[in-house]
């Protein structure tokens, strides 16, 4: 059985799956002395590309927070 709170998140998961291959193809291009860089702040704190990529690697929500902003900015 399918609740509307489930088929949201899984449309969620749907529509953020082409940023989260985005963004793991941009990290694997960048040299590692960028990873450390600020990539975006969500919630007034700093992340950088390594944090980011824990985040949305380990499939948190902030790590969709991030992918969501990241699209915002146009970075994705």
């Amino acid at each position: 059985i399918f609740s509307i709170e489930s088929f949201k998140r899984n449309e969620d998961l749907l529509l953020h799956m082409g940023a989260r291959e985005k963004f793991f193809k941009a990290y694997a291009n960048l040299p590692e002395p960028e990873r450390t860089q600020v990539i975006v702040i969500v919630d007034n704190k700093p992340y950088s590309w390594n944090a980011a990529y824990h985040e949305i690697d380990h499939h948190t929500q902030l790590g969709n927070t991030i992918l969501i902003k990241l699209e915002e900015l146009g970075i994705l």
